[in-house]
């Protein structure tokens, strides 16, 4: 590789790194970083002042910049499926713990109209399947927390996956957060079956 050609190679690299990862509309107002800090933060700091700050291109350079491109990809790929499967998780718990407050709000509606303790009874039996229902839904998700609570992600500086994903939230759980609301809803329509 000829200094020339190496020196065309390396303005290429910072040329099209401008225009896709540094083009992207939200970039200024999400980053405004200089192309080095952002190599650096992409690459890492020895790697990002060899693109950003040398002249000539050197085979190692180029070498070390393909495999950190392919580290990249592979991660992003693997995030990529991560959030996938949390967004599935998330759909499926909301139909399950919506399907479980239904039935509880359904069931209560019984409550004021009767005075029966047999009919109470019965009710404040349906309300308990539901609660064992709705705990179930709290353990197992809890249990998926914890598989994804030692998880990090390149790129999302130094955060859990959860807090990643859900730092602008009220909360980090929000399943959790939805089945204790649920959870709280039939247990008052418990208490009023004992009243």
């Amino acid at each position: 590789m000829t200094a020339q050609k190496s020196s065309r190679d390396l303005r290429r690299i910072r040329d099209a790194y401008r225009e896709t990862v540094m083009a992207v509309p939200h970039y200024e107002r999400e980053y405004g970083e200089s192309i080095r800090e952002n190599l650096a933060a992409e690459f890492g700091t020895t790697l990002a002042g060899h693109l950003a700050d040398s002249d000539v291109l050197t085979p190692a350079v180029y070498e070390t910049f393909l495999d950190a491109c392919k580290r990249g990809r592979d991660e992003r790929g693997r995030l990529l499926r991560t959030i996938e499967r949390e967004q599935e998780s998330l759909q499926r718990w909301e139909t399950e713990l919506t399907a479980i407050e239904v039935a509880a709000h359904d069931a209560a509606e019984g409550i004021t109209a009767t005075t029966g303790s047999r009919t109470l009874s019965r009710i404040d039996r349906r309300l308990e399947t539901l609660e064992a229902r709705c705990m179930e839904c709290a353990r197992a998700r809890q249990e998926l927390l914890h598989e994804h609570s030692g998880r990090e992600f390149q790129g999302t500086d130094g955060f859990g996956f959860m807090e990643y994903l859900y730092t602008d939230m009220d909360t980090t759980t929000p399943v959790l957060s939805d089945a204790g609301a649920c959870l709280e809803t039939i247990r008052h329509h418990r208490r009023r079956c004992l009243q």
